[in-house]
């Protein structure tokens, strides 16, 4: 029989995971954007806003972790995990794969669309008042964070993400499994 308390540590635990691989994403995505403001000004814009994600999602997971620990859980090796956001965890680490400098948005929104997906789901399940709270505050703070990607995609010139046309397809064809990738006229 699966308790409450171990299903509410297992989704705690899903979020906490799905907030690790966020935060590897982005600062991976950090990394490939040039130091050089100068020359790479349209860059230089993005750093602070990636850079504030991945201290709020750090807030986020450290938040996550402690209530684990509160609930009886573990962090370490043996922890248990909600499998079905194990699963989105793997997709947000899969989406920031073989990332360049001229096409990590996309990634970014993948990964912001998978987060919010993760926090519904946890917030399907049977939380305690107390937590329902937080998870649902942690997923508000990510619908700004998911606005903040989508604004900076808007505001770049089409160049910076029209030049990886195949990690654009492979985000294809994680979101959309099986179905053929549409080529636009051009």
């Amino acid at each position: 029989m699966y308790s409450p308390k171990i299903n509410t540590v297992s989704v705690l635990n899903g979020l906490a995971l799905i907030n690790a691989e966020r935060i590897t994403g982005y600062n991976k995505v950090l990394q490939l954007l040039p130091d050089d403001t100068t020359a790479y000004h349209k860059y230089a814009r993005l750093r602070s806003p990636l850079a504030d994600i991945v201290r709020e999602t750090m807030k986020f997971c450290r938040t996550l972790e402690n209530i684990v620990l509160i609930e009886g859980g573990k962090n370490d090796q043996n922890i248990k995990v909600n499998q079905e956001l194990l699963e989105l965890a793997k997709d947000i680490g899969t989406a920031f794969t073989g990332l360049s400098k001229d096409g990590f948005l996309p990634a970014c929104e993948l990964c912001e669309h998978l987060s919010q997906k993760a926090y519904s789901l946890a917030l399907d399940q049977s939380l305690q008042p107390e937590l329902y709270q937080i998870v649902g505050a942690q997923k508000l703070e990510l619908q700004k964070s998911q606005a903040s990607i989508r604004s900076l995609q808007n505001r770049l010139t089409p160049a910076v993400n029209d030049n990886n046309k195949d990690v654009n397809d492979d985000l294809h064809k994680l979101t959309n499994p099986g179905k053929p990738i549409l080529l636009a006229a051009g």
